[in-house]
C-alpha cells in the first residue's frame, strides 16, 4: 500500500499506521503537536466534516512515535510533468 501511494501521501499514510491515530484525529495535527527530541505526538483535537473538536473519549493524549516514524522526513515531490 505505501509503495503504491503517491510520494506526497506515503509519510502520512506511515503516520497513521504506526501510530494509529483516527482519520479525524491526523487532520487535526499541527507542527506544534510534533516533539521529534522525545519521540511523542500530541493528539489535541480532531476535525471532523469541518468541525474541531476533541479527539474520541473527550481529551487529548500523547503518542509514542515508533523510531521509523520519528525519522520520517517530507520529500519533494515530483512535479506532475515528470510522471506523464
Amino acid at each position: 500500500m505505501i509503495d503504491a501511494a503517491e510520494p506526497e501521501w506515503r509519510t502520512l499514510l506511515l503516520l497513521a499506521l504506526k501510530t494509529g491515530l483516527r482519520h479525524g484525529e491526523l487532520i487535526g495535527l499541527q507542527w506544534g503537536d510534533l516533539d521529534l527530541p522525545r519521540g511523542k505526538l500530541q493528539v489535541r483535537r480532531s476535525i471532523w466534516q469541518g468541525v474541531t473538536g476533541l479527539p474520541k473519549g473527550g481529551r487529548g493524549r500523547t503518542v509514542d512515535l515508533p523510531a521509523s516514524a520519528a525519522t520520517l522526513r517530507c520529500g519533494a515531490s515530483p512535479s506532475r510533468s515528470s510522471r506523464n
